[in-house]
């Protein structure tokens, strides 16, 4: 368990990456979400049992720099720390339906438990949208999927 000047650390670099974040957000650089990724790093390493820096890294993954195999890892670090952490769900459905990783039952999961814990009324609709598309289309073979997967 870490001390509590480790906890403090922790919390003073997942704020300093919310800001970074906030950064990049309203610049054109990339370059702030490069240090909002370190900052947040830096808090996992001070406390790595720290959930929600676990989940905003895993976010800026997938949204910011399209790394959906870091951010899937990250959100279901923050998962595994915080069960019920609904929002970590969500993304972590967006980041396997965008980065096409896993199957359409782990994703169709990922939106359900969302479902069953979330409270945005507008995400619940775009969880519900996904599910809808999620099994409207039919499950590729595997011979499929290693076909369109990256060299």
């Amino acid at each position: 368990m870490p001390s509590t000047l480790d906890r403090l650390r922790a919390r003073y670099h997942y704020w300093l990456g919310l800001a970074w974040r906030s950064r990049g957000n309203t610049t054109p650089s990339e370059a702030a979400y490069h240090d909002a990724i370190g900052a947040l790093t830096q808090a996992i390493l001070y406390n790595p049992d720290l959930a929600e820096a676990h989940f905003v890294r895993g976010v800026l993954y997938w949204r910011e720099l399209t790394d959906y195999a870091r951010a899937v890892r990250d959100l279901s670090r923050a998962i595994e720390l915080k069960p019920n952490f609904a929002d970590a769900y969500l993304n972590r459905g967006l980041a396997r339906v965008y980065g096409r990783i896993g199957t359409r039952d782990e994703m169709l999961a990922d939106f359900n438990r969302y479902l069953d814990l979330g409270k945005n009324g507008y995400w619940r609709i775009e969880a519900r949208n996904y599910i809808k598309r999620l099994e409207e289309r039919a499950e590729p073979s595997s011979e499929e999927r290693a076909h369109d997967e990256p060299s």
